[in-house]
C-alpha cells in the first residue's frame, strides 16, 4: 500500500480549485493596472496557462508585469512563457522576449562570449 500525505495540495487540471477564475481576475487586474502595449487576451492565454500548476501560471504573469514596458506583444509573451514553463511543448510563435542571440555568440554568466564556428 502507498502512504498518502494529507497535506498534499492539488493544483493541476482545468478549473481545478477555481484556477480559471483566479487567472481571469489576475489578467483583468493586469489589463487595468499595468501599462501593457496591448491588452492581454484571456481567451488566447487561458488554455496554455491552465495546463500549468497554479504557481507556475502566476509566475508567468508576474514576469509579464515586471517586464511590461519591454514587451511588445503581451499575449504572445505569456503564451511563449507558459510553453517554456511546461517544458517547451509546442513552443513557437509568441514573442516579446529578448529574442535570439546573435549568430556566433552565446550568453555566459550574463555576458556574451564569442563561440568558434558559430
Amino acid at each position: 500500500s502507498v502512504a498518502i500525505d494529507s497535506k498534499v495540495t492539488f493544483y493541476g487540471g482545468a478549473n481545478a480549485g477555481g484556477s480559471e477564475d483566479k487567472l481571469h481576475k489576475r489578467i483583468t487586474w493586469l489589463n487595468a493596472n499595468v501599462e501593457l502595449a496591448s491588452p492581454l487576451d484571456f481567451d488566447q492565454v487561458a488554455d496554455v496557462l491552465l495546463r500549468l500548476e497554479a504557481p507556475q501560471a502566476m509566475e508567468v504573469l508576474k514576469r509579464l508585469e515586471e517586464m511590461a514596458l519591454e514587451v511588445r506583444d503581451p499575449t504572445g509573451f505569456v503564451i511563449a512563457g507558459a510553453r517554456r514553463a511546461a517544458g517547451g511543448a509546442g513552443a513557437g510563435g509568441g514573442g516579446g522576449g529578448r529574442g535570439a542571440e546573435p549568430r556566433g555568440k552565446r550568453r555566459k554568466g550574463g555576458r556574451q562570449v564569442k563561440v568558434e564556428g558559430g
